[in-house]
C-alpha cells in the first residue's frame, strides 16, 4: 500500500521559513498504530491525517497529540487547494474531541484556526513550584527573566509554560537540557515550553519566541500555533495589548533557523470581552513524499 504525504510549511514569512507538517488526505482506514509508524517515519514535528474535510488526527514522531496549530493550518491550506478554493472556511473536529467543532477561516492566502475563548478559559495563573527549575532546565539564570511578567502555564488546546525573558539575545542563546525539560513536562503535565521576549527583529511585531517539547519528540520547532495563541492571550491579559492583531516571530535562533511569523487575531464581543483568537498565517508546499506500508 502506498500513501502520499504532502509536506507543507506553515506560518511562512514572505514565502520563506515556516514549520513543516506532513498532511495525509483521505486514508481513514489506517489504524492508530499505522499512523504513529508513519509519523515516526516522516519525522517532522507533526503529521496530520485529514480523513475527510472535517476530521483531523494528529501525531508527533513519538505519540498522538490532541491538537496542533501549524499542522491544522497546513492541512486546510491543502484542502482549500484540493477543493478549488470553493470555500470560505471549514469545520473541523479532532479524533480526541469528536463532539467539539472548530472553525477554520480562509482569508486569501492565509488560513486561521479559530479558538473560542469562553468564561472557563479566563485567566488562570496555575501555581508553579520551584520556578527556578524551569530556568535551570533552559540553562538560564533567574536574572534573565523579564521581571514585570509572570511565568505562566496556559492552555488554549495544548498546555505550555510561557517564560518571559529580557531580550532576544538571551532567547536566541538558549541551549536547553533535554532530559530536564522532559522531566518537567511530566511534572507540570505540559506539551512544551515557550520562552519569549517582547524584543523583536522587525518593527510592528509584538513578540519573539522559541518552543521546546522533547517529551513529544520535538527538540525545537520553528512555529507553534497553539503556543502562539496562548501567548497572544497572555499578552492581552497581562501585558495589556489592547489590539486586534498580535504578530509573533519564531524560528530565529541559530540552532533552529527557519524564520516564521504567526498572526493572532483577537475578537471581542459587544461588551468588549475577548471571545476568540484566530491563529494563522501563510503556507507553502515544499514536497510530496510517497510512503509504502
Amino acid at each position: 500500500m502506498t500513501i502520499t504525504a504532502h509536506l507543507i510549511n506553515a506560518f511562512t514569512e514572505n514565502g520563506r521559513g515556516g514549520n513543516p507538517a506532513a498532511v495525509i488526505l483521505d486514508e481513514k482506514n489506517l489504524s492508530s498504530e499505522e499512523r504513529q509508524s508513519i509519523a515516526r517515519k516522516i519525522g517532522v514535528s507533526e503529521t496530520v491525517f485529514l480523513d475527510d474535510l472535517r476530521r483531523a488526527d494528529f501525531y508527533t514522531p513519538t505519540r498522538p497529540i490532541a491538537n496542533c496549530g501549524h499542522a491544522t493550518i497546513a492541512a486546510f491550506a491543502l484542502a482549500n487547494e484540493e477543493t478549488g478554493h470553493s470555500f470560505g472556511g471549514f469545520d473541523m473536529v479532532t479524533s480526541h474531541a469528536p463532539d467539539k467543532r472548530q472553525n477554520i477561516v480562509i482569508d486569501g492566502k492565509k488560513v486561521f484556526l479559530d479558538i473560542p475563548v469562553s468564561k472557563s478559559t479566563e485567566w488562570q495563573n496555575y501555581p508553579i513550584e520551584n520556578e527556578q527549575d524551569i530556568f535551570k532546565a533552559l540553562n538560564l539564570r533567574a536574572g534573565n527573566r523579564e521581571e514585570a511578567l509572570p511565568v505562566y502555564i496556559g492552555d488554549m488546546g495544548n498546555r505550555f509554560i510561557l517564560v518571559p525573558l529580557r531580550s532576544k539575545k538571551i532567547l536566541q542563546a538558549i541551549s536547553p537540557n533535554r532530559s530536564a525539560l522532559m522531566s518537567l513536562s511530566e511534572k507540570f503535565n505540559v506539551v512544551g515550553f515557550y520562552p519569549f521576549t517582547l524584543e523583536t527583529d522587525s518593527s510592528g511585531h509584538d513578540a519573539q519566541a522559541r518552543m521546546f517539547a522533547p517529551a513529544y519528540g520535538i527538540d525545537e520547532e520553528p512555529a507553534t500555533g497553539m503556543a502562539g495563541a496562548t501567548l497572544a492571550y497572555y499578552l492581552q491579559k497581562v501585558r495589556g495589548l489592547q489590539q486586534d492583531k498580535i504578530l509573533i516571530e519564531q524560528g530565529r535562533s541559530r540552532f533552529n533557523f527557519s524564520p516564521s511569523l504567526l498572526e493572532a487575531r483577537l475578537g471581542s464581543g459587544w461588551l468588549g470581552r475577548l471571545n476568540s483568537i484566530q491563529i494563522g498565517g501563510q503556507t507553502k508546499e515544499i514536497e510530496k513524499r510517497e510512503l509504502t506500508l
